[in-house]
């Protein structure tokens, strides 16, 4: 079990906006400088399994993390305001370990609830409406192996769910899977050389970034 708290200075706001996403939001002015600090407040509970001869560790836990004060821009100035809340609740699963002695295997999923619990912006209260740029599924999964003492393999897929880009949650990213392949060739203790391959499929993938942006 782990519990943390932080707080993040308004002073270190960038430009640029975001929303009640936690993101960094609006410009700062000599007004709005001196607003009171962002924080949030993250509590975890897991645990880890060895089974299989500690071949193969499994790993579970459930989270919350929620933020108050969180930094938006107001729609008509631009300027930095502390107006909304958000909490995200979830859970993570996790295995990792060895098939064989030369196979290995890393598997991964999470789902989250990211909820906005308190943000108004232009007059409309976005409250219990989808945290924006979060997905609420997740999932990963990869494997080497290695064809001689020097060389290994692997290939891997990566999912990400569908991610609203809005606060209204009216406009939203598409789901995905990736797929990526790798291979390495050690040639001594010291020095070794690993080709990626990633996006196999050549799957069009926006990434959304905290400031309203897509690349």
């Amino acid at each position: 079990m782990s519990y943390g708290t932080s707080s993040n200075p308004s002073g270190e706001t960038a430009a640029q906006s975001g929303g009640a996403d936690g993101a960094a939001g609006g410009r700062l002015t000599a007004g709005t400088a001196g607003l009171a600090p962002e924080k949030s407040r993250s509590i975890e509970v897991g645990t880890k399994w060895d089974v299989f001869d500690e071949r193969l560790s499994l790993t579970a836990a459930v989270f919350e993390t929620r933020k108050t004060d969180a930094r938006s821009a107001d729609p008509i100035t631009g300027d930095v305001t502390l107006s909304g809340s958000n909490r995200v609740r979830g859970i993570e699963l996790g295995a990792a370990g060895a098939i064989t002695p030369k196979w290995q295997v890393w598997a991964g999923y999470s789902y989250m609830d990211p909820k906005v619990t308190s943000y108004q912006s232009g007059g409309t209260d976005f409250s219990g409406n989808q945290m924006k740029f979060i997905a609420r599924q997740s999932a990963s999964l990869w494997s080497t192996y290695k064809l001689m003492p020097e060389l290994t393999v692997g290939a891997g897929a990566t999912y990400t769910g569908k991610r609203y880009v809005d606060d209204a949650n009216v406009y939203q990213l598409p789901s995905y899977w990736r797929y990526d392949a790798m291979a390495s060739y050690q040639f001594n203790r010291n020095f070794g050389l690993q080709l990626n391959l990633n996006n196999l499929t050549d799957e069009t993938i926006y990434e959304a970034s905290h400031v309203g942006l897509f690349s």
